[in-house]
């Protein structure tokens, strides 16, 4: 079983988990609830992705999985306001603590506002900075 394959069944298996389905019978489970053969359901559980895109998404609506992150292993981006300022927080958050930068309340909040206005730029931004401080300590890179 490749690398992927198995986040994707680890990744099925929480998500069961957290709906309450028992391990013992989930292919059984899901066959009964989805209509669908009990190999395509093993399949699933396995990691492996369906090939019937109907019923992959019927899977993902009835137990709640998000299918970008079952079959790429990546978060959905956020959507909701909360979601987006969650991960302005973590992010500014993250890159204080990589940096060692005790900012002030007003001084954090300015960083998440502008996480908030382009979280993609300053995401690959804040990271060139951590790059740039960790090769600076480490006395790789002197101006």
């Amino acid at each position: 079983m490749s690398t992927r394959q198995t986040e994707r069944a680890e990744f099925v298996a929480r998500v069961l988990d957290l709906a309450g389905i028992p391990k013992y019978g989930r292919a059984s489970r899901i066959s009964r609830d989805l209509q669908c053969a009990k190999a395509a359901a093993t399949g699933w559980l396995n990691g492996s992705l369906p090939r019937d895109m109907e019923l992959a998404f019927r899977f993902a609506d009835f137990y709640e999985i998000d299918v970008r992150e079952w079959v790429t292993g990546e978060k959905p981006p956020p959507t909701t306001v909360l979601e987006k300022m969650e991960y302005a927080i973590r992010l500014v958050k993250r890159f204080e603590a990589e940096t060692q930068i005790e900012w002030g309340t007003d001084d954090f909040i300015e960083q998440v506002k502008v996480v908030l206005a382009d979280p993609a730029y300053q995401e690959r931004h804040l990271a060139d900075v951590v790059s740039i401080i960790e090769k600076t300590k480490s006395g790789k890179e002197r101006t």
